[in-house]
């Protein structure tokens, strides 16, 4: 089958005030840290069958909430989900990836994408056994740049 791929879960916080238990919910950072802990534990068990890629590094490098990537605001105003501009960012770090994992690139669930160790390795076998990493990054990369055009010039303000 086709290989399965994991998103950790970035960290949140509440863009208003909520009649919750912030300890006993997904505001928790250590409640996210251990579902991102289970999810890499389910690739390590399922190797070549599961990845997961780093969702929650991408959009908190610093281990920690934040609004902006690079420089770009990418949270909207409940401060959880993603903007218009985070989508763009996010989907040109993710597609790429993604396109690699189809094309057969296996990641080393020790050093995910969107790490800084992120390591792409061409294993072979059932699962890994296509093009090579390389050149699907490459055809990724125009890919992207031909989606993020198309959603741009198709976008209407209501």
């Amino acid at each position: 089958g086709a290989p399965v791929v994991l998103l950790t879960s970035p960290y949140h916080v509440m863009g208003w005030p909520q009649p919750i238990t912030v300890s006993r919910s997904q505001y928790n950072p250590r409640w996210i840290d251990r579902w991102n802990e289970l999810l890499r534990e389910n690739a390590a068990a399922n190797p070549g069958r599961v990845q997961v890629l780093d969702l929650n590094r991408f959009l908190d490098p610093s281990g920690h909430w934040t609004d902006t990537v690079n420089g770009v605001h990418v949270r909207g105003p409940d401060l959880m989900h993603l903007n218009d501009a985070g989508a763009d960012v996010t989907a040109q770090w993710m597609l790429p990836q993604l396109l690699m994992i189809r094309a057969g690139a296996c990641y080393d669930v020790a050093h995910p994408p969107g790490t800084s160790t992120q390591t792409a390795v061409h294993r072979p076998g059932p699962a890994c056994a296509h093009a090579t990493p390389v050149d699907a990054f490459v055809d990724a990369t125009a890919g992207v740049q031909r989606v993020a055009a198309s959603a741009r010039s198709e976008r209407v303000d209501h």
